[in-house]
């Protein structure tokens, strides 16, 4: 579905574990996916479409989104699937 009268929004975010050996190293960076909002607000597939440094943030950031709920999208009045992007970024200091 491309259009919705109503996007998912987030309902409860848990925040992604910043992996000790990029903290470490001082990296940062992020990632960012392309997920299914299902008709109950659950993430129900996600793909990462970009990510810098790749192979470093892909794994703690998708393990967060998997818990996240997000409020339904709506078209004429139904909650419907959406495919939305979020990026997810990883900063030292914040």
């Amino acid at each position: 579905m491309q259009t919705v009268d109503i996007p998912p929004r987030p309902l409860d975010r848990s925040a992604a574990e910043y992996p000790a050996r990029a903290r470490a190293k001082g990296i940062e960076g992020y990632v960012t996916f392309s997920l299914l909002i299902d008709e109950d607000g659950v993430v129900s597939d996600l793909v990462v479409v970009d990510s810098s440094p790749q192979g470093v943030f892909e794994g703690p950031a998708s393990n967060a989104l998997k818990s996240w709920r997000f409020s339904a999208g709506e078209y004429e009045g139904e909650p419907v699937a959406v495919r939305v992007t979020q990026t997810l970024r990883f900063q030292l200091g914040t």
